[in-house]
């Protein structure tokens, strides 16, 4: 079996790494005055199935919001609309991903829900986006 724990070979051997699954989830789109925009949630891939995919504190958690330009019926289709839309989604993802920069290269001291704290590398597994965010 794969120990997830020890897929990072720079890593030291008492750290664990932390898989983490971000994805925007447009379909929960949010209005704040004239202001529009999306979230952006992350799971732990660590967990157990039941608890990942669950409803509860595994389910998944909001770290961020993606904006949405305004739409202009005269530049919809375009391509440089198009490139605009995705440089947005691009810049937004970026820093919202900045937070966990350091932790990844250094580890982070968390203390877990067995009482122990422990040397953490978060680690990105994979990213879901929409064909219009890639």
């Amino acid at each position: 079996m794969f120990d997830m724990s020890k897929s990072r070979p720079d890593i030291p051997n008492d750290a664990s790494v932390m898989f983490i699954n971000p994805w925007a989830d447009k379909s929960q789109l949010s209005s704040f005055g004239t202001v529009k925009g999306y979230p952006v949630m992350v799971r732990c891939a660590n967990l157990p199935v039941d608890i990942r995919n669950g409803t509860g504190v595994g389910g998944g958690r909001l770290i961020g919001w993606l904006p949405i330009p305004d739409e202009d019926s005269a530049h919809t289709h375009k391509a440089s609309y198009v490139d605009l839309k995705r440089l947005i989604w691009h810049k937004a993802v970026h820093k919202i991903l900045q937070s966990i920069e350091a932790p990844a290269t250094f580890g982070a001291a968390i203390k877990c829900g067995d009482g122990k704290t422990r040397n953490i590398f978060p680690h990105i597994l994979s990213i879901s986006a929409d064909y219009e965010e890639q």
